[in-house]
């Protein structure tokens, strides 16, 4: 036999009882006496039951009896005095469910807090009734998902391989982006941005549903430096938002604009390419856009051309150089209180070690006058890496990567984001939008 006072209380309690529930608890235990059943830790930390033990303490219960389990029994505290079908079984029945119930609210930030430390979704576990009940429906969205208000939850990790993302970018895909087009096959062994056509990289249209989502007004205009291929312009306008891409190749431009006018329509004033290198295009861009949002050239990985203007031809401190100058010049064209999101990776040197570009992409946004705001790691699918990890992990311990860093940076006053920004609000579904 133990004391109540042994046990120590959860401080991180996801319920909240009010005055009116803990009376209730208190006249249950005075009324039925104790048997109620707790689940404690083996340090006697309250896993299941704070509310009980509070109510037990406030009405002089000292007594506890511990019975111990390594989980793989289910334990019952049976009352030899009762019977179920007897006006003092059903009571107790009626009081369980009404203390469990009764006036009881759920301590969201609590339960955000935990359920990002812990990486679960509230979602998963709480039941239909209780999210109607205890309103998660503005604390987490529709009916309880993240997930439909915010496209995935807005966690550190973006899985690319989750069953909703595989089917919100097989839905766009399926609009006839070609994103590919405009560059020559077989660039890249290997997937930067998780799609892979002829072995050319292909950036994923989801993601970029996605961060268009969080990190650009409404109706805003995207200025994307390292335009590339069709696949970011083409969602931004379906997505309701202006941009513009500047891209060095005059054949990706053209590739861009047949992918354009098919599946947009001819709209040059919403969605359009800048011939051109960067650093001296960004100089004649009169504009002031709502978000810079790019993929550069991951240094030497993929080359793209023999342009020697192309920094993917350029060594490494030749590539930082130019590379840190266009960065300054697109958040010279962003707004205030504005976000820029660029998607790199860390590539390696000819003799193997890393070169530190997530670090120098970081130093050149921080250097033009942006804050450091989020980190996401987008995690890809396998593809042919358990075919390759091996063999290079037995010979040089490198580990195979099957992720890239998405690095969020901020211009402004953040204490402007709220009120820019506001709450996300989905007024339509993701089929709607990609179907119009």
């Amino acid at each position: 036999m133990s004391k109540i006072s042994d046990l120590k209380f959860d401080d991180k309690n996801f319920n909240k009882h009010s005055a009116k529930g803990m009376g209730l608890l208190e006249k249950s235990l005075q009324q039925y006496g104790g048997g109620r059943s707790i689940l404690i830790d083996k340090d006697n930390n309250i896993i299941a039951g704070n509310g009980i033990i509070e109510a037990a303490g406030n009405v002089g219960l000292e007594d506890l009896q511990i019975v111990e389990s390594d989980g793989t029994k289910i334990i019952a505290v049976k009352r030899t005095d009762i019977e179920l079908n007897s006006q003092i079984g059903r009571e107790m029945a009626l009081a369980d469910n009404a203390t469990a119930a009764e006036d009881l609210t759920w301590d969201n930030e609590t339960i955000a807090e935990v359920a990002q430390e812990f990486d679960f979704e509230p979602g998963d576990w709480i039941s239909s009734w209780e999210k109607t009940k205890f309103g998660f429906e503005d604390e987490f969205g529709v009916a309880g998902s993240m997930q439909d208000k915010y496209g995935v939850p807005p966690f550190s990790i973006l899985d690319t391989r989750q069953g909703n993302w595989q089917e919100q970018r097989q839905k766009w895909l399926a609009l006839g982006i070609e994103s590919e087009k405009g560059r020559s096959d077989n660039l890249l062994g290997f997937s930067i941005t998780a799609t892979i056509n002829n072995g050319t990289s292909i950036f994923d249209p989801f993601l970029c549903e996605l961060m268009y989502k969080w990190f650009c007004p409404q109706n805003g205009t995207i200025i994307d430096p390292f335009a590339g291929g069709s696949v970011r312009g083409i969602v931004a306008a379906k997505t309701g938002h202006k941009y513009l891409g500047l891209e060095l190749r005059p054949e990706q431009v053209e590739a861009n604009i047949v992918q354009r006018d098919n599946i947009i329509g001819k709209d040059p004033k919403r969605l359009d390419w800048i011939i051109g290198d960067s650093n001296k295009t960004l100089d004649g861009v009169k504009d002031k856009f709502d978000m810079v949002f790019s993929c550069p050239p991951y240094a030497d990985l993929e080359v793209y051309s023999d342009d020697p203007a192309d920094l993917s031809t350029m060594e490494y401190d030749d590539f930082v150089k130019v590379y840190s100058s266009i960065i300054r010049k697109a958040v010279s064209k962003l707004k205030d209180n504005r976000f820029a999101v660029f998607v790199v990776g860390e590539v390696r040197t000819k003799a193997g070690e890393y070169r530190n570009f997530v670090g120098d992409t970081i130093k050149a946004f921080c250097d033009a006058g942006c804050l450091y705001y989020n980190e996401l790691i987008l995690v890809n699918s396998a593809g042919t890496l358990p075919l390759r990890a091996g063999r290079v992990f037995n010979s040089m311990r490198k580990i195979g990567k099957m992720h890239q860093n998405i690095l969020v940076f901020y211009k402004g006053n953040m204490g402007k984001i709220k009120d820019d920004f506001g709450e996300i609000v989905s007024e339509e579904t993701e089929d709607e939008t990609i179907d119009k």
